[in-house]
């Protein structure tokens, strides 16, 4: 549902936003130029970054309707004498660019470039040196304000926006999302009830990368892998109970969930199974249990970290042993033959698995 500029800006002040009820600045002139007038722009190459090929390459072509007003610095008359006269361009060069070099064939009602300026006064108890200075320290800091101020899309932002796009690869993670009754920042499921998901960039991967979403054995992986994070962290656990699903941890339990099903067997599933269900959460939180992991490997880190402290309790206790403790060999066969995300990411520990695996076995 759209609500207006005048609803958001309530919703800030009620949220604890304070208006400082202040301005600053001249304010920009909005101007149209025509393609000649563009390739005499200039840019100062003291603060504005290298133009890249690359990048204009990657555009393809001039979409006028991506063709956003360029921002232009009018330098005074006066630094004439200077050779420092003229209009700068103070973000926009790409653009710029991009434009002149395919709108020429265009006519002249289309070959339009939109632009904000911005006016210096020159001030007459300065020298020219010293107004000169204070121009292009201005230049400099609308530059950089303008290239880092602005808010960058996070992933939920871009997938919001590529459902209403129709990408199909969008929907189906909505429609996952809806099916756990997950929800971060709106998107997702819209019940009352929907369980608030963080770290979503990991919740991401585990969809994207470590699930084939056109496959409907997806869906029921997932839903097998909430199972057990509900048993362990959420409404089923009597330990720990979270009240929200924290992403890089529900990853590494989806990891941890096929590895049970598919790399064990027999009473090592049964007895690590009920372990991770009735002591994972008294020795981990979510945030503790993914500590140290934030990289693409982290669920397969998070796996081994589990089974190592299974293995070290099973030991300590007096419980070790066939049936019960998830052995080198278990690892290595179920890395082999089911899924190499089960092996251990750090190259030399895996290594030395799997010799040591290869000169025990006949």
């Amino acid at each position: 549902m759209a609500k207006t500029i005048q609803q958001l800006h309530d919703e800030c002040v009620q949220a604890g936003w304070k208006p400082r009820k202040q301005t600053r600045g001249k304010g920009f002139k909005h101007e149209i130029a025509r393609i000649d007038e563009a390739r005499t722009w200039k840019v100062d190459d003291n603060y504005q970054r290298t133009i890249s090929p690359n990048k204009l390459e990657s555009y393809a072509v001039c979409d006028y309707d991506l063709l956003i007003p360029v921002i232009i610095s009018r330098r005074p008359q006066q630094f004439e004498v200077l050779f420092e006269d003229g209009e700068y361009v103070i973000d926009g060069q790409n653009k710029a660019v991009l434009f002149i070099g395919n709108a020429e064939h265009d006519p002249a009602s289309k070959a339009i470039i939109h632009k904000m300026v911005l006016e210096h006064d020159y001030d007459t108890t300065l020298t020219i040196e010293e107004n000169f200075k204070n121009v292009k320290r201005r230049e400099a800091e609308l530059f950089t304000a303008l290239n880092t101020m602005r808010k960058k899309l996070s992933k939920v932002d871009e997938l919001r926006s590529e459902v209403c796009q129709e990408d199909k690869q969008a929907m189906q993670i909505e429609e996952i999302m809806k099916t756990l009754k997950f929800v971060t920042d709106r998107f997702g499921s819209d019940l009352a009830s929907a369980t608030e998901l963080t770290s979503f960039s990991q919740f991401y991967y585990c969809l994207t990368g470590d699930h084939d979403l056109s496959n409907a054995k997806a869906v029921n992986q997932l839903l097998s892998a909430q199972r057990l994070w509900d048993d362990v962290y959420g409404v089923n656990s009597q330990i720990n109970a979270q009240p929200k699903v924290h992403g890089t941890a529900f990853r590494a339990i989806a990891l941890l969930d096929k590895f049970i099903e598919k790399g064990l067997g027999n009473s090592t599933q049964t007895n690590f199974r009920a372990w991770v269900k009735a002591e994972l959460a008294k020795n981990y939180t979510p945030v503790k249990l993914v500590k140290g992991f934030g990289t693409f490997a982290s669920p397969r880190y998070t796996l081994h970290r589990i089974v190592d402290k299974y293995n070290d309790v099973m030991e300590n206790s007096g419980q070790a042993g066939k049936g019960v403790t998830i052995g080198l060999k278990t690892l290595y066969y179920a890395a082999t033959n089911v899924d190499m995300d089960f092996a251990h990411p750090d190259e030399d520990r895996w290594q030395k698995i799997v010799d040591s695996v290869k000169q025990t076995t006949p």
